[in-house]
């Protein structure tokens, strides 16, 4: 059986002024190279898609990371909990790390404008 997906098309909820500035500093990142480190989203000498346009908005004065693991169950059993044998001693800890599609996904500035789920 086929996995299913999920289409969807996300607005940000932001002037228009705001949306410039951060399609400004997108454009200006190009021919940077793809962020491997995934677990580094603070870096800006290289972005992964969903870094470079968070990443974008925070330059802009806006914050798209909703933290989303930080409602997941399974990640909070197995890596944020006070008992997990797999916590980070970095400040701020894993969900800071990296922000995922989850995140605009479920982040109050962002609309959610079409979704289409195919089986």
């Amino acid at each position: 059986m086929a996995a299913s997906q999920q289409i969807v098309v996300l607005r940000v909820d932001a002037p228009e002024h705001v949306r410039r500035a951060a399609a400004e500093y997108a454009i200006a990142q190009d021919g940077k190279p793809f962020n491997h480190a995934y677990l580094n989203k603070n870096r800006t000498d290289a972005f992964y898609c969903t870094q470079l346009i968070w990443r974008a908005y925070l330059e802009a004065g806006v914050d798209l990371d909703a933290n989303y693991l930080l409602t997941d169950p399974t990640f909070i059993a197995r890596y944020a909990s006070p008992n997990s044998d797999r916590l980070n001693p970095i400040p701020g800890g894993i969900v800071n790390w990296l922000v995922i599609p989850d995140d605009f996904f479920n982040s109050e500035l962002v609309q959610i404008i079409y979704i289409q789920q195919e089986q």
